[in-house]
């Protein structure tokens, strides 16, 4: 493990050990769905998207933002009886897996 790969590491465990897990947040205004992660190191080269709806899993790859790591779609349909929820999986520059958030769930009402 390289040493810019073991600060990466070591500044994301010390978010979630400092009491401020990094979570999913996830965003519904019809027809778009949005997910976004709040990381702004420079050392993380991917985010992929988890999400499940109506007990069905489907991924996607975030794309780095201002706001962090983001990704959207309208490729879904959401009524009052569904809930969506998210974790993403952080990986380094080098493709090496770092992380995996906690999951995060939206309730549509």
């Amino acid at each position: 493990m390289s040493g810019h790969s073991v600060v990466v590491l070591a500044a994301l465990l010390s978010l979630t050990c400092a009491g401020q897990a990094l979570e999913v947040a996830i965003k519904y205004s019809a027809p778009v769905l949005e997910f976004s992660l709040p990381i702004f190191d420079r050392g993380v080269g991917a985010v992929a998207f988890h999400y499940i709806i109506k007990h069905v899993e489907y991924a996607a790859r975030g794309v780095q933002t201002r706001d962090g790591w983001t990704f959207a779609t309208r490729d879904v349909s959401l009524d009052g009886a569904d809930s969506v929820v998210a974790y993403a999986v952080v990986y380094d520059i080098n493709g090496n897996k770092r992380m995996t958030t906690q999951r995060s769930a939206l309730s549509i009402e």
